[in-house]
């Protein structure tokens, strides 16, 4: 219930728009405030979060920091893997971003309401701590853009 609601009610929005405004409407006028709109909804969801755990963080703050030392092996190790894959099927640098980005970015939201709904308020630790670690790395990786280019295009000369 707490995924497929909004998923219903976006979907019923949007086609009520959609009918009443024209799809051009909803291309110009709506579509680019959504990024902006889903990240103000993530934001939210992990203040709501972290302030729900605050004082499990603050009373035990090796569980926090354990929590942010593992993600961040699991986002090293699928930008590792997805370079290593878009190196091996030689993807462009630009299409292996993308890739990569989006492995490591998506669905937390998702991720937080299925743990919360599935074993209760006492889960959703992770959750919340997982978004404050993504960023961070998801930039720095960025910021490696000249040795990924170079990776990803000495493929291209072989």
């Amino acid at each position: 219930e707490v995924l497929i609601l909004p998923l219903v009610v976006g979907q019923l929005t949007r086609y009520a728009i959609a009918r009443s405004k024209g799809l051009s409407y909803v291309d110009k006028n709506i579509k680019p405030h959504l990024s902006l709109a889903t990240m103000i909804s993530m934001l939210a969801l992990v203040f709501v979060l972290v302030l729900n755990q605050a004082i499990k963080i603050i009373t035990n703050p090796a569980i926090a920091i354990s929590i942010l030392v593992y993600q961040s092996i699991v986002i090293l190790t699928l930008l590792a893997l997805s370079l290593i894959i878009s190196r091996a099927l030689r993807i462009s640098y630009e299409d292996h971003q993308a890739i990569a980005l989006i492995s490591v970015t998506k669905n937390q939201s998702v991720a937080a309401a299925m743990a919360v709904s599935a074993l209760g308020p006492q889960s959703a630790l992770a959750p919340a701590l997982i978004p404050m670690i993504q960023p961070v790395l998801a930039v720095a990786y960025l910021h490696v853009e000249n040795g990924v280019k170079k990776l990803l295009s000495s493929t291209k000369a072989e």
